[in-house]
């Protein structure tokens, strides 16, 4: 499964002495991002796209863990974040024309 930035992610992988199962991002030059662990074994995942989270079914349980990005690490999901893709103005500048000297007075 491939997620947004074209990372491969795997489950199955275990975390401090074989203990629990992790869910990692291998990038395509071969770098390795734990993305979440705990798992008793990750049996299943789905990556939702439009939410750039990713869902694990963990074997053994009846819930679905949704691991989400946080990539400004304000500790709110990304998908959930109302700043998250706003755009910053470097230089602003605001020019009106066409404006008239009002009437009266």
């Amino acid at each position: 499964m491939v997620d947004n930035d074209g990372n491969v992610l795997v489950s199955g992988g275990f975390h401090a002495r074989f203990l629990r199962s992790t869910v990692v991002a291998v990038a395509a030059d071969g770098s390795v991002t734990e993305r979440a662990h705990g798992f008793g074994f990750s049996a299943e995942m789905f990556f939702d796209t439009v939410r750039d989270e990713t869902l694990v079914l963990d074997f053994g349980v009846s819930e679905i863990t949704a691991i989400c990005r946080d990539r400004d690490g304000d500790g709110l999901c990304d998908a959930d974040d109302p700043c998250t893709g706003a755009a910053t103005v470097d230089q602003p500048k605001l020019t009106i024309t066409k404006l008239a000297t009002p009437t009266g007075g």
